[in-house]
């Protein structure tokens, strides 16, 4: 007699194997080999053509002990070359899947105690949720991922998985990356899953950890939002990470959830974004020096842009601009600058740098020696004899050494709240009463009155209150 036996998918040792399109079928034929052995004259003919029917039965369940204490039958499995050479598969034998394999019966004397244990066993005996059912198997990348019993019910699956990651335009894609097949076949109950069991599946993640290295100018802020993790948790796994001190090129270690089917998605976008104004400088002769004013008011204009989003399981991964259109260009906006020459006494309201050829401040608006020193010292490495010019215009109320320690000392009200004082000069160029400009040169740096050395002394009084300099000028 014949008994056809499926075939084994390698992927599990319960799988039945399938091809793409149709169902692969192997037969083992069913040959009984019977080994001529010398039996007990107890047994007569029909004894033992009832035992060759309880033989066939073997073939299906692997090896059986006849109940007799004297005779054993079982089953084992044989190679068939093309030459027809037969070779007997042993436990210790190596199973090709690709080769053909007959499985062949007979019985010895023997024990009851006697117990065989081969590959034969193992290429036999199925346990009862292998029992074969026809469906359709999901593979993902080659693997076997499960089955259910009506290919359209899958494919439905696969479909609405794709539908939820695509956008809703008319150009809007959405395909896997995986290698995703489904295979009609015979498959074993066990790996058969209902309708809601396999969506549960499909929709599954799992966490896999991955090393990521650290770009330019990243901090651990950055690549925590990149990933969507929080700092809490990249910290948690990387222990030995001193986030503090990240440097390009550094590797950490990241925790992600990762979709059991990799999609990638591309959609068009269109956004209405706003177009900012740019700012024009223009020079105006109808304005003093230092003044300025706006002659027209920027104003932002619109514009549609249409995007291409590439994104893998729902994470942007590109986007490009495809289209713009501008919907309403944007204002410019103008500032006038005034070129006339401001005169004498007039104030501009800003302040400049009090001595054009030195920089070096050798105190600050700070204590000092006790008690708080209410300006800035400025000095160089050839500061005497430097230029002291006038931070803004105004009219000179002070231009002499009165000996409250500021030595040769000018000061400068400019009519809008504020003085400017110069102290320590070693010669003034300016009188009391007299109209300065911005910037008109009014004494030369020394080292007058309580000084260590050559410095100009520079003072801001705001409405009778010293006020910090660096407020107003920058070196």
């Amino acid at each position: 007699m014949r008994n056809p036996i499926r075939d084994h998918h390698s992927h599990s040792d319960h799988s039945f194997l399938s091809q793409r399109g149709r169902e692969t079928e192997t037969y083992f034929s069913a040959e009984n080999d019977w080994q001529k052995e010398s039996f007990s004259t107890t047994f007569r003919d029909r004894k033992v053509r009832y035992a060759a029917s309880l033989l066939v039965v073997a073939c299906l369940i692997g090896g059986i002990h006849l109940m007799t204490p004297r005779i054993t039958a079982y089953a084992s499995v044989q190679k068939v070359s093309q030459n027809q050479e037969v070779q007997t598969i042993t436990s210790n034998s190596k199973v090709d899947t690709n080769q053909t394999y007959v499985p062949a019966f007979r019985a010895t004397p023997s024990s009851a105690s006697d117990h065989l244990s081969s590959s034969a066993d193992n290429l036999l005996l199925q346990k009862d949720q292998q029992i074969g059912v026809d469906s359709c198997g999901l593979y993902i990348d080659g693997n076997f991922v499960g089955a259910v019993k009506e290919k359209s019910e899958l494919q439905k699956l696969l479909q609405n998985l794709l539908d939820s990651a695509k956008g809703d335009g008319e150009d809007d894609t959405a395909t896997f990356l995986s290698d995703v097949r489904c295979i009609p076949g015979t498959y074993p109950a066990s790996s058969v899953l209902t309708d809601e069991t396999m969506k549960a599946l499909l929709l599954s993640k799992q966490t896999v950890q991955t090393d990521y290295q650290v770009q330019n100018n990243e901090n651990v802020q950055d690549i925590a939002n990149e990933n969507g993790l929080t700092v809490e948790t990249l910290s948690q796994k990387n222990p030995n990470v001193d986030f503090s001190s990240l440097k390009s090129g550094d590797t950490i270690k990241l925790s992600q959830e990762k979709p059991l089917i990799s999609i990638q998605s591309v959609c068009t976008k269109k956004v209405t974004e706003e177009i900012p104004y740019d700012t024009v400088q223009k020079d105006s002769d109808t304005l003093y020096k230092g003044k300025t004013s706006v002659e027209t008011e920027g104003e932002n204009g619109q514009k549609q842009v249409t995007y291409c989003i590439t994104s893998i399981n729902g994470k942007e991964v590109n986007k490009e601009a495809t289209h713009t259109e501008v919907l309403k260009d944007a204002v410019s906006k103008v500032i006038l600058n005034g070129t006339k020459d401001c005169p004498a006494g007039m104030a501009t309201g800003t302040f400049e740098w009090p001595t054009p050829t030195m920089h070096t401040i050798t105190t600050g608006f700070e204590y000092r020696w006790g008690k708080f020193h209410p300006g800035i010292d400025i000095s160089d490495g050839n500061a005497f004899g430097s230029q002291i010019v006038a931070a803004d215009g105004g009219t000179v109320t002070k231009a002499s050494d009165t000996g409250d320690g500021y030595g040769n000392c000018v000061m400068i009200d400019h009519g809008n709240g504020y003085v400017t004082l110069y102290g320590h000069a070693s010669q003034l160029l300016v009188s009391v009463g007299q109209k300065v400009q911005k910037g008109q040169l009014i004494a030369l740096v020394g080292s007058t009155g309580y000084s260590t050395g050559p410095h100009c002394h520079f003072e801001v009084i705001h409405n009778g209150t010293k006020e910090n300099p660096f407020s107003y000028v920058s070196k």
